[in-house]
């Protein structure tokens, strides 16, 4: 099981805080979550830092990141700022 911690906007899209999933990448993560949520959630997520373990994958193996028991998949919506 992984750990999905959601925030901000995703957080009201998907009604939840955190959840646990059975995920061997994040882009099965991603799956599980589009459908457990819907489109509410789905919105959201193509602007979405993904993070893992607190580092930021969505630049380095983005969805093919295979994740391990115990990891925590850590969603944000973009944030600006100065």
């Amino acid at each position: 099981m992984i750990t999905v911690k959601l925030f901000a906007d995703l957080r009201e899209a998907a009604g939840v805080k955190d959840l646990e999933l059975q995920a061997q990448t994040v882009a099965e993560a991603l799956e599980k979550l589009r459908a457990r949520f819907g489109e509410k959630l789905e919105a959201h997520l193509p602007r979405a830092a993904v993070l893992v373990n607190g580092e930021n994958v969505r630049f380095l193996a983005g969805e093919k990141t295979r994740l391990k028991p115990g990891d925590t998949l850590s969603l944000l919506p973009p944030v600006a700022g100065g």
